[in-house]
């Protein structure tokens, strides 16, 4: 079965650089990838990023919206099944590199991971994996606008409220549906199991024990992308 991870990202590169890593993560752990890319420019001046039978680009820039960027980049990725007719789908963050195949979901199934890294008070945007039809179920909307004027924290002016509206409405359709499979990570130092953290990135990339993704450091590093690239392919 086709499996592909729903990217997006703007013109910031504190994410936007991270793509074409992102990308090739991925593709090294068995996925394929598909991106919103939603910038000042066309995408073909938009800078570097894979473009082949496993990497797709969606480019929304010459659209427009009567929403914040961030928005509109944070909750394209919901109807990601919209794009993809069949096989798995799974969300990813452009600045998440995953470091091996830690992410083997049923199938024909909805599976979360990490909804016990919130205390499970919301599921998170990044690894909720489900069969492209039932995205399509979960989010029947025909266009982002249709969904976004669904959501009146998409205009609010509290960052606490319209920054994390995908995660609010995604938890809220996935409780309402009924969720096959929650997998939880674990934390350790306060940090999810298994990831090399931006906030102590020496430290998280030296522990010792399993590297399950890396959430990359701020401003961009490309020695740190070479890194984990690097660690992925030795495995």
């Amino acid at each position: 079965m086709k499996r592909t991870v729903i990217l997006s990202t703007n013109d910031d590169p504190k994410y936007f650089h991270y793509l074409k890593w992102c990308q090739l993560a991925w593709n090294k752990c068995g996925w394929d990838t598909l991106t919103f890319y939603y910038g000042s420019t066309k995408l073909e001046n938009a800078g570097e990023y894979l473009t082949d039978s496993h990497n797709e680009m969606v480019d929304l820039s010459g659209e427009s919206f009567d929403y914040r960027d961030e928005t509109i980049v944070q909750c394209i990725r919901l109807l990601g099944g919209n794009y993809i007719m069949d096989g798995l789908v799974m969300l990813g963050d452009v600045d998440m590199l995953p470091m091996q195949n830690y992410w083997n979901p049923n199938p024909d199934q909805i599976t979360s991971y990490g909804y016990d890294l919130t205390g499970r008070s919301e599921i998170p945007m990044c690894y909720v994996s489900a069969p492209a039809a039932k995205w399509r179920r979960l989010f029947p909307e025909n266009s982002l606008i249709e969904l976004l004027d669904k959501l009146p924290n998409a205009k609010s002016d509290d960052w606490n409220l319209w920054w994390s509206v995908d995660q609010q409405v995604l938890t809220k359709r996935l409780k309402t549906h009924g969720i096959d499979c929650f997998v939880d990570r674990g934390l350790v130092g306060g940090l999810a199991r298994g990831r090399v953290d931006r906030y102590d990135w020496a430290g998280t990339l030296n522990q010792p024990g399993e590297k399950i993704d890396a959430h990359m450091p701020r401003p961009y590093d490309e020695l740190a992308c070479e890194t984990i690239i690097s660690m992925i392919i030795k495995k």
